[in-house]
């Protein structure tokens, strides 16, 4: 089985056991690196979670994004951000970052769609900021109207509606979960 694990870090981790081909994706090479400190076993890949050509279509498992979607800026460049913490989310900045953020973390919906096996798993762990992968997708339901199997959509048809996930427990001092299976072809 392949596990591919976006947006790491050096948290990359832990083993899953020999029966899993564990994959960290991250654009900080540095934080990979630390990554693989921890975790040996581990393959790491310097690459944008949003375009994964080193892997094939529907050739992963699971795909986990821990603290991922909760980041409220994601995608959006660090001055930007300066700004709009220095000057607050009244500066005209601000919503052109949320809109950066949020597609941003469509295309990473996207690329989850093209990479998982039929009845694959998207794990989406929150553990830091919850509330703002919580706006983001409520916002995406407002963009369409409230349709409610948008997320069906946005990903092609590949990954059933993400609904938060009963065994938040298992994920050891999440807040969130979310979980989604890809259908079948």
């Amino acid at each position: 089985m392949k596990i591919v694990e976006i947006g790491c870090g050096e948290r990359a981790g832990p083993h899953f056991g020999d029966d899993y081909e564990h994959f960290a994706v991250d654009t900080n090479a540095h934080a990979l690196n630390t990554s693989l400190l921890r975790e040996p076993a581990l393959t790491a890949i310097n690459a944008d979670a949003r375009h994964m050509p080193q892997f094939e279509d529907a050739s992963i498992n699971v795909i986990l994004a821990r603290n991922v979607f909760g980041d409220p800026y994601l995608g959006v460049d660090w001055q930007t951000v300066r700004n709009i913490f220095l000057t607050s989310t009244k500066c005209p900045e601000y919503d052109a970052a949320v809109e950066q953020s949020d597609n941003t973390k469509i295309a990473l919906l996207r690329e989850a769609g093209r990479l998982l096996i039929a009845g694959g798993k998207l794990v989406i762990v929150e553990q830091l900021t919850p509330e703002h992968a919580e706006s983001f997708f409520a916002r995406l339901e407002v963009k369409t109207d409230g349709y409610p199997n948008r997320l069906t959509q946005l990903v092609h048809g590949n990954i059933a509606n993400l609904t938060p996930a009963k065994y938040a427990n298992a994920h050891r001092h999440a807040r969130k979960v979310w979980s989604a299976t890809r259908n079948p072809c």
